[in-house]
């Protein structure tokens, strides 16, 4: 019995990342409905603690650094420039370019357009699968 209740409880996490995540995200970014392209001009690296690693001495905590790409774009005759707040574990490729979704009434708000919800998609279809063969122990 057990078993079916792990099932069913994973089946039922991985619908929610299947479906609802997704729809959870595009519903607080709304307002960003203008796909454009921009282009990578900086960026900003932040070094951050680690908590709850050390580093190779065991002495203090460990750091490591987010990068954030800075984006160049053009909106109705002006140029914009803004920080992405996603970050990065690697350095940005100065000169790529990306689309973004950006907020036609505030344009310096903006999400990644391709940054759909893949993430959670495939958690969704692991826990889905993982719940199944878990019937099968």
């Amino acid at each position: 019995m057990p078993y079916i209740t792990t099932t069913i409880g994973g089946m039922l996490a991985g619908t929610f990342f299947y479906f609802a995540v997704p729809k959870i995200r595009l519903s607080r970014n709304a307002s960003c409905t203008v796909t454009i392209q921009a282009q990578i001009v900086d960026f900003q690296h932040v070094k951050e603690r680690i908590p709850s690693e050390f580093d190779s001495t065991g002495s203090s905590p460990a750091t490591q650094w987010r990068y954030y790409p800075i984006f160049s774009y053009e909106y109705n005759g002006h140029t914009y420039t803004s920080k992405s707040h996603y970050f990065q574990w690697y350095k940005p490729q100065i000169g790529r370019t990306k689309k973004i979704k950006i907020d036609p009434n505030n344009p310096t708000h903006f999400i990644y357009a391709d940054k759909s919800s893949t993430l959670s998609k495939m958690l969704g279809v692991i826990l889905f699968i993982v719940s199944i063969l878990s019937l099968f122990k």
